[in-house]
């Protein structure tokens, strides 16, 4: 019982603590900025493998 309520109350804190945390958003605008960084130099690849090699 007892280490059932120390796990909750430790996902509690982790959750609160999380919630007000700025740097996961920032971290996930960060991701979504790359990502389409990352998939514009993809379709350039695409292309000049288009032109290049077929």
């Amino acid at each position: 019982m007892l280490k059932k309520a120390f796990l909750s109350a430790v996902l509690l804190v982790f959750v609160f603590l999380s919630s007000g945390c700025g740097t996961l958003y920032k971290g996930a605008q960060g991701m979504k900025e790359g990502a389409k960084e990352d998939w514009a130099w993809l379709k350039k690849s695409d292309g000049w493998f288009k032109d290049n090699l077929w």
